[in-house]
Order: structure tokens, then C-alpha cells, then sequence
């Protein structure tokens, strides 16, 4: 590790840059992989079970390694290489937020102008998909569960999206801020 320089500790810098440049990043990035996912096919129910769940993992890899880059980014750049867990915590959050209002965001764009028939094409995709495993659903139970799971690109949904995108942005930076806070007190 390289000596501390105090001539680059700020302790009073602000969070934000470090937190909205990894949070655009980030956005970018899940855009991209929808993108990717819905275009080859990867990321629809039609690709089964398993690839719903490689997508669940790449998606909470791209959170980790969001929160983990804002950190670092604020930690060393701005911070002289250490950090306490509040500032860690909430830059990784912030990031979080940004990056997932961005999905959001784009989601919206997505349902109701690029693709107005995503979310019915996805319900049926899932619908074939549970018929594939043994679940046997008649048209009426089929037309119930759709309108139950409402319109993914209305503002409702947006904001549900967001209030579960901010519930896992703070377990991941709970979790990732424990582990990369660095206290200068603990090295000397």
C-alpha cells in the first residue's frame, strides 16, 4: 500500500461525484444488459429458469461492483484511503439509487414507447413457462393473474420499482460499506 498522503485527505469532500459518476455507469451498463438480454433472448422467461437466474446473479454482480467502485473511487481519490462506514454506506447507496432510477426510467421509456407489448409477452413467456413445469392455469385464472400484476410501465409500478431498488440499494451498502470502511485509527 502506498504511504498516506495528507496532502489529498479531504475529509470534508463531497460523496456525490464519486457516487453519481459509478451511478450513471452503473445505470448504463443494466440498460445495456437488458438491451443484450431481451434482444438475444437471455434475458425473457422463454430462456428458462436457469438463465432467470444467471440474470439475477449478473444483476446483483453489476450492484456489488457499483457500490464497491463508488466506494473506492471516494475512499481513495477523495479521502486519502480511508473511510468510515456512514460515508461508505452512503456513497455506495447513492450510486445505487442513481443506477437504479436509470433502469427505472428506462424501463418506462421501454414498456410504453419502444416495445408497448413487452409486459404481455413476458406474462404469456412466464405463463408457457409455469405450463412447462405442470401449472395448469384456464383463460380466466390466466387474464386474472395479469391484471393482479397490473401495468409494469405505469407510474405506480415506477414507483414501487424505486422503493424496491432503494430497499436493495441499502442492504448492498450496508454489506459492501462493512467490508471496505478503512479507519485510519485501525492502521497505525
Amino acid at each position: 500500500m502506498e504511504p498516506l498522503d495528507s496532502s489529498r485527505i479531504q475529509p470534508d469532500a463531497p460523496f456525490f461525484p464519486a457516487a453519481m459518476r459509478w451511478g450513471l455507469i452503473g445505470g448504463l451498463i443494466s440498460v445495456v444488459y437488458f438491451l443484450l438480454g431481451n434482444t438475444l433472448g437471455f434475458g425473457r422467461p422463454s430462456a428458462g429458469i436457469a438463465m432467470i437466474a444467471v440474470n439475477f446473479v449478473v444483476s446483483l454482480a453489476i450492484s456489488v461492483i457499483v457500490a464497491v467502485m463508488a466506494i473506492k473511487a471516494y475512499r481513495d481519490k477523495d479521502l486519502g484511503g480511508y473511510i468510515n462506514f456512514g460515508k461508505a454506506f452512503l456513497t455506495g447507496f447513492v450510486a445505487l439509487l442513481i443506477s437504479g432510477v436509470i433502469g427505472i426510467i428506462f424501463s418506462y421509456i421501454y414498456m410504453n414507447f419502444i416495445e408497448p407489448d413487452y409486459a404481455q409477452n413476458v406474462m404469456r413467456e412466464s405463463m408457457e413457462m409455469m405450463e412447462d413445469f405442470g401449472v395448469q392455469m384456464d383463460d380466466a385464472q390466466m387474464e386474472e393473474a395479469m391484471q393482479r400484476g397490473g401495468n409494469p410501465g405505469s407510474i405506480m409500478s415506477m414507483l414501487f420499482g424505486f422503493l424496491g431498488s432503494a430497499f436493495f440499494s441499502a442492504i448492498i451498502s450496508l454489506i459492501v460499506g462493512a467490508v471496505m470502511k478503512k479507519d485510519p485509527a485501525a492502521n497505525v
